[in-house]
């Protein structure tokens, strides 16, 4: 079946390349690498034009029936010198992802591929000393919000066996947030991987999601680790936006009180 996949792959990687990067066109594709997992296939490729402005990225593919192929995520490498993800100095991270599909990819893509180096257990003390020594790099290159200040502070550490939630601050005083936070993962060699940021609205006082770099299935593993946080996720729409909608109009102390004042009303209708 791999044979068979790596013949569609090599015969189709330009048509790929040209979907996923419509303003390259004319680039053509070399593949680097593939890897298969199930009914998806993530291939290493690297355009033969400067247009495309990533050295390598990863196509991650679909396969259906009759080998046909679906495109539906890319994950882009840029080459670093210390790169948070790959031992090799590529470091990547989610480029585009096919709406309405499923995380199922994302998971695969983190736990079963070798792109990414496996994550390790490091010691507290360890997992601080790393996160002192590259906090700037850490918040400028890991988080949406990195471009606020050039410089960040560590607040404190909450640790669970293989995450830790850093509370930073930037240095530039001209921010409406003073208080950001990261949740990070560390690989067997300590590169901190970011898998969600945050931001505290003190007019709601609590944590917002500024954005998350990793699928549902991971944060479902680490969310529960800090409980005490309330940390409060965006809505997609739909039902959970249905879901948010309400617990804001519960949370409402207006309607405390009209159910309170239609709980005894009913009390008294019921007793006279």
């Amino acid at each position: 079946m791999n044979e068979e996949r790596e013949s569609v792959i090599h015969q189709r990687i330009n048509e790929i390349g040209r979907e996923s990067f419509p303003d390259s066109a004319d680039a053509g594709w070399r593949i680097l690498g593939s890897e298969h997992v199930g009914s998806y296939s993530f291939v290493e490729a690297e355009a033969t034009l400067a247009t495309v402005e990533y050295p390598r990225v990863v196509f991650v593919l679909l396969f259906g029936e009759n080998d046909q192929t679906t495109v539906v995520g890319c994950y882009e490498g840029q080459s670093v010198h210390d790169g948070f993800y790959g031992g090799d100095g590529i470091e990547y991270g989610l480029l585009f992802a096919k709406p309405d599909t499923s995380d199922e990819w994302r998971s695969l893509f983190f736990e079963e591929t070798s792109f990414l180096e496996r994550l390790g257990t490091l010691s507290e003390h360890e997992r601080e000393r790393i996160v002192g020594d590259k906090i700037d790099d850490i918040c400028q290159n890991g988080m949406v919000v990195g471009d606020i200040a050039d410089s960040w502070r560590v607040l404190r550490f909450i640790h669970d066996e293989k995450y830790t939630f850093v509370e930073c601050s930037p240095d530039s005083l001209d921010t409406e947030s003073q208080r950001f936070a990261i949740v990070l993962a560390f690989t067997e060699s300590g590169h901190p991987i970011d898998n969600a940021a945050f931001q505290f609205l003190d007019e709601s006082n609590r944590w917002e999601t500024c954005y998350t770099a990793c699928p549902t299935s991971v944060i479902r593993e680490w969310e529960p680790s800090f409980p005490e946080l309330d940390l409060q996720w965006p809505a997609s729409g739909g039902l959970p936006l249905l879901i948010e909608n309400v617990q804001q109009v519960v949370r409402s102390p207006l309607l405390i009180v009209v159910l309170l004042v239609l709980g005894a009303f009913l009390l008294w209708w019921f007793l006279r």
